[in-house]
């Protein structure tokens, strides 16, 4: 097994690299289809999903778009990736871009409780009466039919609804998941015919289907009620009692928080949503030969989850991969990661999904992208599915969710360091199983007895509360779901199994209610010499019913210690706890390894306000590791990012294995403990005494990799001579939407491939007036980059402008027409576009000037030849958006040099293309006395978002909206460059 760890580390496989989403936008061709699966092949990834997104173009399911997908085939085929089919036109999955739920039969169904007597047309369930206090349901009855509310009493009546047509489900609406029928209808319009057309490449080529946010919640807020029309009779039959006679508790909080019904409701929507739709998927995709993956609406807090899907670790069941998603650079969900993982170790899945990187930015940097995976590979996340990579920039696709893991970004190039880091680190993670002897049993059923409404629960914190406490003291633990517990739980030696799992101690948290099969599950692992530990006091209720039994059972274990629990590992700093620090033991026939990752920041209640990546500085250079590891185990050090080994000093004492690792934030190690002598391993590299120095403060001599950019967004725009309000490009455009009877321009509206051609209702003549301001006039070529240039004229200080399309810039959809110079003068220069302009044309874009200038204040200026350290958006480069070269000199005998703050993805040596993608982004120099770097730039400043403030707020702005939204007046830039100076060891 060592021989086989080693041996992937050095040529990691395809299993071991990411895989993007393919965000398929616009209308498929072949030509730009291949070429850019060949990109995917060159920056380092496995494979991709197949994903049709806002901006499809091709009719969904259509023959043609069967050929398509036959091009993406061959094409991968070809380039030895792997093709993941998303399941869905945009999401959630279920309705086959809103084919099937044209049918009324398979429609989402959904209660709304009025409080009030008009008139409602749609099947009413139930009518009671109610009383109010203090915003609680202080009692109620259900109704007889003709009867009617008393003095105080308000009425209340819950009636049925089908779900309403909705443009994001093409004119259709979601799918009713609860409804087995509905689902296999969804497979047969969806997975059948996939099947039908390339069943020979299922288990090959074709390896799977994600499914995205999939819930039994998709209607509109409020008092309603998830529903399908045999709800209450299967309630019935399990429960054996009537739910109808109890839905106002449902909705309403009451006096007692605790409600059964509410954990009998959300327990039986929860093994309905399994039934009809996971498992109905998940044995079509086992059968089928491919492996059923995607992530579920809502499983980051216990009330999110409550709502949109019960109880996610039992959907996980149903995966042979199963998935999350942990989207923003904010949210560090620990839970939501070992929920999943928990289950998969639990039946022995070793394949575990994780959705990441959306809503990032478009200047998100390669330390992002490694620390946000490093940290889910260390709680046993090990397959990212990256968001996204789009196959066009065009239009909304520039706001939708950025950035693009794709051609688009300068870095693309580039990107392979990142997955190659990955493959390896997946590749010396793959082996053995994972040490992990402490069982923490879920909270979900006592979150659903209190959840009504949107609130969180009190059991939300206080699991949070207690993963934090675990994790940040190193030790690894699985969640146990009780459902799961009661079909897979058994004490076997004195351990507690679940499956291929076995626990030598259990935690309890503190929780309103547990399942009688849980208790005497735990009572028996008790007597058996295991060990169980509680929070809090006993829960006063069995299965939602009041019981003095767990009280008694209690007496049987112990108060929560940390010190109980086992490890086979601690870690330190001058005798002090570690807490910013993850870790992840795994154990084979012939080695251990162990792989710790320092997030960066202490670990936060509010999962999802963890602070930015730039800012997470915590430290730990001095870390004190002791490691039980068999007597004659040596230490060794894998270096992921350069694919050496080393020899790591260790003494033995006690019994233990004692050494040292400098994890600065964001920084990891992978140590692997073996009796086997490890070929070609280094000594370990000797720490350095001499200081680092900064270069003197000097310009330096560049090189810009594309032309310079003024970005032109803002302008005077007329439809038939009425002058219409908006102060950037996305305004006017929702002006003039609004003006000629269009919906809005928010990617919610009906897709491309399903609208028909109608004739325009309202057409007027459109001109749009900005100015160029010329300093120095640029010399050489000059460029307008425009979206959709065959609808506009041009004139430029009153003459018309040949539209000669002269290539693209950043994306094919841009593209690049001529400027004659000879038009301009110093000063303003009046450009104008004129067009036709009604609802069926595309909307307004950004106008990019290029060319070989400078800008300051939006003047053009002479070229940037040269550039200080510091922020080069100060220094003629606003909104450049490409890639700089920096021509270091450097003195005689450097060593090394590092870069301590940089605006950028990475550094690169431009003539060994080395990646530095870590701060202090250092990177050896071989005593030359020139280098040559290139900061990886980014789209940022480019396409913005410009005129937001963040106020403070963790969330990084990456929706459509957002790049609309005005809070200030002048835009907001991101610094780019080489920011201080470097620092050299000489």
């Amino acid at each position: 097994m060592l021989k086989q760890l080693l041996d992937n580390f050095t040529a990691p496989g395809n299993q071991f690299r990411g895989a993007p989403f393919w965000s398929l936008n616009g209308k498929l061709e072949e030509n730009a289809m291949r070429e850019e699966i060949r990109d995917f092949r060159a920056m380092g990834f496995g494979g991709f999903f197949y994903h049709s997104r806002a901006g499809m173009a091709t009719p969904y399911l259509s023959e043609e778009w069967f050929k398509t997908f036959a091009v993406a085939v061959d094409e991968a085929k070809k380039n030895d990736l792997k093709i993941w089919i998303y399941d869905e036109d945009r999401w959630p999955s279920g309705t086959a871009g809103g084919i099937v739920t044209r049918d009324a039969r398979y429609k989402v169904r959904y209660l709304v409780c009025h409080q009030d007597d008009k008139i409602d047309d749609t099947p009413y369930i139930g009518r009671y009466s109610a009383v109010f206090a203090g915003g609680k349901l202080q009692k109620f009855r259900r109704l007889a039919d003709g009867e009617t509310p008393g003095g105080e009493e308000t009425l209340l009546r819950f009636h049925r609804h089908l779900g309403a047509d909705d443009p994001w489900f093409n004119g259709s609406c979601y799918l009713d998941t609860l409804n087995p029928l509905a689902v296999k209808e969804f497979i047969n319009a969806t997975h059948e015919a996939y099947f039908r057309r390339f069943g020979e490449y299922f288990g090959n080529v074709i390896v799977g289907f994600f499914s995205d946010e999939p819930n039994f919640n998709s209607f509109p807020g409020g008092s309603t009620l998830p529903w399908t029309d045999d709800l209450a009779e299967s309630f019935q039959s399990v429960y054996h009692y009537d739910l109808i006679d109890h839905l106002p508790e449902l909705v309403f909080p009451l006096n007692d928080p605790f409600c059964k019904t509410r954990i009998d409701f959300r327990e039986h929507l929860t093994e309905r949503f399994d039934e009809a739709f996971g498992k109905t998927i998940g044995e079509w995709c086992k059968k089928h030969g491919v492996r059923f993956t995607g992530h579920l609406l809502g499983e980051d807090t216990l009330s999110k989850a409550a709502r949109n899907v019960g109880s996610p670790m039992r959907f996980y069941r149903e995966m042979q991969m199963p998935g999350i998603d942990l989207l923003t650079e904010h949210a560090l969900f620990f839970s939501t990661a070992k929920q999943c993982v928990s289950v998969a170790r639990q039946l022995g899945r070793p394949r575990r999904l994780s959705e990441c990187y959306g809503c990032t930015g478009w200047d998100f940097s390669f330390a992002g992208y490694r620390a946000l995976g490093e940290w889910q590979y260390a709680l046993g996340i090990n397959f990212r599915c990256l968001h996204h990579a789009h196959y066009t920039a065009k239009g909304n696709a520039k706001r939708d969710y950025p950035a693009s893991i794709a051609h688009q970004s300068p870095w693309a190039k580039q990107f392979c360091a990142v997955e190659d880091y990955f493959a390896r680190l997946g590749a010396a993670l793959a082996p053995g199983d994972e040490v992990c002897e402490t069982l923490v049993i879920h909270p979900i059923r006592s979150a659903f007895a209190h959840v009504v409404g949107t609130a969180e629960p009190a059991e939300t914190e206080k699991l949070i509360a207690l993963v934090n406490q675990l994790l940040s003291h190193q030790i690894d633990f699985d969640f146990g779901e009780e459902e799961i517990l009661a079909t897979l739980g058994a004490v076997t030696d004195g351990k507690l199994c679940v499956g291929k799992a076995a626990y030598r101690v259990v935690i309890l948290p503190e929780m309103a209610t547990l399942g009688a099969t849980t208790l005497h599950l735990l009572e028996a692992f008790s007597a058996a010499g295991g060990t169980v530990l509680y929070l809090g006091s006993a829960p006063k209720n069995v299965d939602g019913v009041p019981s003095p039994v767990p009280a008694g059972i209690y007496q049987k274990f112990a108060p929560f210690a940390l010190e109980k629990l086992p490890s086979d590992f601690q870690l330190a700093e001058n005798g002090k706890p570690v807490s910013s620090i993850l870790a992840l033991e795994k154990k084979g026939g012939d080695f251990t390894t162990l792989y710790l990752v320092n997030v960066g920041c202490d670990f936060p209640i509010r999962q999802g306000e963890a602070p930015r990546i730039a800012d997470r500085r915590q430290n730990h250079l001095n870390t004190q590791i002791s490691w039980n590891v068999p007597e004659k185990f040596r230490l060794y050090r894998l270096n992921a990012e350069t694919g050496k080994k080393f020899i790591h000093p260790f003494e033995r004492k006690n019994g233990r294995i004692h050494f040292t690792a400098k994890l600065a934030a964001l920084h990891s190690a992978l140590f692997i403990a073996t009796n086997e002598k490890i070929s070609g391993a280094l000594p370990d590299p000797p720490s350095r005494q001499i200081p680092f120095h900064s270069l003197p403060d000097a310009s330096v001599a560049v090189t810009l990799e594309e032309e310079n950019l003024l970005v032109l967004d803002a302008f005077r725009c007329t439809a038939d001579g009425k002058e219409i309000a908006g102060k950037n490009f996305l305004q006017l455009d929702a002006a003039l939407r609004k003006l000629c009877g269009a919906p809005p321009r928010d990617g919610a509206s009906l897709q491309p491939w399903c609208k028909i051609a109608e004739p325009p209702t309202h057409t007027f003549q459109l001109e749009m007036q900005c100015a160029i301001t010329c300093e120095t006039i640029p010399q050489g070529k000059l460029f307008l980059g425009v979206e959709d240039m065959e609808l506009y004229d041009f004139f430029l200080n009153g003459h018309e402008i040949a539209r000669n399309d002269a290539g693209f810039w950043c994306d094919q959809a841009i593209r690049k027409m001529a400027i004659p110079t000879a038009l301009l003068h110093q000063g303003e220069n009046a450009l104008c576009l004129k067009r036709r302009y009604d609802e069926t044309m595309p909307g307004l874009e950004s106008l990019f000037l290029l060319g070989d200038f400078g800008v300051k204040n939006d003047v053009l200026t002479a070229p940037v030849k040269r550039l200080k350290y510091g922020d080069w958006t100060k220094q003629g480069l606003p909104y450049y958006a490409g890639n700089v070269i920096y021509h270091l000199e450097l003195p005689a005998g450097t060593k090394s040099i590092r870069f301590s703050a940089i605006g950028g993805a990475a550094v690169e040596n431009a003539a060994t293309h080395q990646i530095a993608m870590l701060p202090d982004f250092e990177m050896a120099t071989a005593g030359k006395t020139t280098l040559d770097v290139r900061i990886l730039g980014s789209r940022r400043n480019a396409f913005g978002p410009f005129y937001l403030d963040d106020h403070g707020q963790p969330m990084r702005r990456g929706a459509a909206p957002q790049f609309a939204t005005m809070e200030r007046e002048t835009k907001q830039l991101v610094p780019g460059g080489i920011l201080t100076p470097p620092e050299i060891e000489a």
